[in-house]
């Protein structure tokens, strides 16, 4: 029987060694995505406005351009009660927070999208969650005692009210009537509304709260889908072929469906 090579088995078990830190690695950013959040220009622009004290925050834009994961980080961050991603504080302070999260319906927006990206992003195992009568998880809450609860359109405005918190996530536009019942709800926290939306519809948003000439109001508007550096044009270029013009404004340009048409769309020179 032949001698050990010692200098080789200690490179063998060397490599070992290194290939199970890289998946120890490679498994903590995964469940703790949150702290590798780099945010985009648009994203950090809205950043700013929660940051510099404005009370009701809009990013507005085309498709795919972070607006929910935006929506799951600033959420993250209000309750772990620090700014994960820099290790920097929480205007919401240590915690506990509560949190509500507005979605369009139960089945499609929050149980395919915001559910999955609030997973995807906050740590795991810092949160337990609750479902409702139709499966989803609808009531988070973390070890600190800070909590989130999902609502939707499609619930009667009078289950928006009589709450009160610290912030609210609208991901997508929602009713005005809503709108008016969940902030109503920050009052007494003086909480922030952080509302990320494509507008192709709820014409309010844009006259009572871009239009609106209030200091308490942030708005990051009109983000293109291309503002998004990991997007393919050849990407960009399929998906707007499927679309109708009108579409093709705020799904790509990130405009204003609900303005298309108002102005000289049957100017003939």
């Amino acid at each position: 029987m032949g001698k050990i090579d010692k200098s080789k088995y200690s490179k063998i078990k060397l490599m070992i060694e290194l290939e199970k830190l890289k998946l120890q690695a490679e498994r903590y950013k995964t469940e703790n995505k949150i702290e590798f959040f780099e945010p985009f220009e648009h994203q950090e622009r809205a950043l700013g406005h929660i940051f510099n004290g404005k009370k009701t925050v809009l990013l507005q834009g085309g498709n795919r351009i972070g607006k929910t994961v935006l929506g799951a980080c600033v959420v993250g961050m209000a309750c772990l009660g620090y700014k994960p991603w820099d290790k920097g504080d929480s205007i919401f302070g240590k915690g506990p927070v509560r949190v509500r999260v507005i979605c369009v319906d139960w089945e499609h927006h929050a149980a395919e999208v915001v559910v999955p990206a609030l997973k995807e992003w906050l740590p795991v195992g810092s949160y337990e969650t609750k479902k409702n009568n139709t499966g989803v998880d609808a009531f988070w809450k973390f070890r600190n005692g800070s909590t989130i609860e999902l609502m939707t359109h499609v619930q009667d405005t009078k289950q928006h009210e009589g709450w009160k918190g610290n912030l609210v996530w609208a991901d997508e536009p929602l009713p005005r009537d809503k709108y008016i019942a969940n902030k109503r709800g920050l009052v007494d926290c003086g909480g922030v509304f952080l509302m990320t939306m494509t507008a192709v519809y709820e014409a309010w948003v844009l006259d009572e709260i871009v239009l609106k000439n209030d200091m308490s109001i942030g708005c990051v508007t009109e983000v293109p889908m291309r503002a998004n550096p990991l997007l393919k044009d050849e990407d960009i270029r399929n998906f707007t072929v499927a679309l109708p013009d009108d579409e093709v404004e705020s799904r790509i340009r990130g405009g204003w469906l609900q303005l298309s048409g108002r102005v000289l769309k049957e100017f003939d020179r």
